[in-house]
């Protein structure tokens, strides 16, 4: 991956970046509901739009090293 001038955002995420973005957003939404997750049917709303947001694999499943 080439080197962007700083600021630019980055127009790849390497597998290693978005796996840590991953656990980032994990970790804030598990501290920010840690006391308490809110009513039943507001927690089973927040999963059924997750679920619709979600996006297939990027990319096949084989190894990318040569």
């Amino acid at each position: 991956m080439a080197q962007q001038p700083f600021g630019t955002p980055p127009t790849e995420l390497s597998h290693l970046q978005i796996t840590a973005l991953a656990g980032e957003f994990y970790k804030e939404t598990v501290a920010a509901r840690r006391d308490e997750l809110g009513p039943p049917a507001e927690v089973e709303r927040s999963l059924r739009e997750h679920a619709k947001r979600r996006r297939p694999p990027i990319g096949g499943l084989e190894p990318h090293l040569p």
